[in-house]
């Protein structure tokens, strides 16, 4: 049946005298008016969000709205780097069905602009979704010394999956170097230090362990990042899969969903045995740098991975994050400001 808008609605005229008009009359006029063609029911669909951007792939999908009253015989999306992809450029298949669909880009170069549209086909020919527009990652980022991060998406978060190791602020501030248990202890200033005073041994490995003070600058991290707030761990967390029954406590959290276990490195090279669910399927690489006290005291290497958030308690206290050998989980914490604990950048969304 046509829609309703295609309907040709024929009224006959009256001549003078009340003469109608003749039959083969009205037969041309319906005639003319069936002349417009049905379009081709091919499937009509939606190109979802891009997330999971990585350096060389990212996460896309599609919902089809519409089937065109045909069996979809192949769905997936199509990418290039001009507008308008079409399945002569790359692309990808997630079989047959009029569901909602996710399905991997591959084969991406790094920090460049991509357009993508999800396709489904029937028998009738493609129906092609709105366009998206995304950039993948560089493959790497660099702070203000040139040092190099590996990152990484998580959700529509990108993380740092190294400790930072800077030795100045972004704005090219010097942060203090402290040997000195007394001057750690008393520091009102950025201050960091490495791992029992061994630069050498630790600097790459670990990174540096900073004072609360470095991180409240806010200039702590590269330009286009800055140190996760508590909600951003939590957001990650929930990424990898913590039950939101767990999610705001202040304690050791998700073991049931091996919560931490995902975060930490693998093995007992670094962690002390046994290194309880230890598997970094999320490939956070989680090590166990340890910490320096407010005293100046350092503590715990091989035992806990220790973190700073961004998110304060009050004067002397902020809220930190631990990851342990002996456990599967992660405790969310309020740790003394003056600890020297390590940080993990989180890339701004508009950086």
């Amino acid at each position: 049946m046509k829609p309703f808008a295609d309907v040709c609605l024929v009224r006959t005229t009256s001549l003078s005298g009340g003469v109608v008009l003749p039959l083969l009359m009205m037969l041309w006029l319906l005639s003319a008016c069936g002349g417009k063609e049905d379009p081709i029911p091919v499937p009509v669909l939606e190109t979802l969000p891009v997330d999971q951007i990585e350096p060389e792939s990212a996460m896309g999908g599609g919902r089809i709205i519409s089937d065109g009253d045909d069996l979809v015989t192949e769905k997936g999306l199509v990418w290039s780097r001009s507008p308008d992809p079409t399945l002569s450029d790359k692309h990808s298949s997630e079989g047959m069905g009029a569901n909602t669909y996710q399905s991997q880009i591959n084969n991406l170069s790094p920090n460049t602009t991509y357009f993508v549209r999800a396709y489904a086909i029937n028998s009738h020919g493609v129906g092609y979704g709105n366009e998206v527009i995304f950039t993948s990652h560089p493959p790497h980022v660099y702070d203000i010394d040139g040092n190099k991060y590996h990152i990484k998406s998580f959700g529509e978060q990108v993380w740092m999956t190294e400790n930072l190791y800077v030795s100045r602020l972004r704005d090219g501030t010097p942060i203090e170097q402290i040997h000195s248990n007394t001057q750690w202890f008393q520091a009102t200033e950025p201050a960091y230090s490495y791992y029992n005073k061994d630069e050498a041994a630790n600097k790459l490995l670990y990174g540096a362990l900073y004072n609360w003070v470095a991180v409240e600058s806010g200039k702590l991290c590269p330009v286009g990042w800055r140190v996760p707030a508590d909600a951003d761990w939590l957001t990650l967390e929930v990424y990898l899969g913590m039950s939101v029954d767990d999610l705001l406590l202040f304690d050791w959290r998700g073991e049931l969903t091996n919560s931490g276990g995902v975060m930490k490195s693998r093995g007992t090279e670094l962690w002390l045995s046994p290194n309880v669910g230890a598997t970094n399927s999320s490939e956070f690489n989680g090590l166990p740098g340890g910490y320096r006290d407010l005293y100046g005291s350092y503590r715990d290497v091989g035992r806990y991975a220790r973190w700073w958030t961004s998110t304060e308690m009050d004067s002397l206290m902020a809220i930190s994050r631990r990851l342990n050998h002996l456990r599967n989980t992660v405790f969310r914490g309020q740790s003394i400001k003056r600890n020297g604990y390590a940080v993990r950048c989180i890339k701004e969304r508009n950086g």
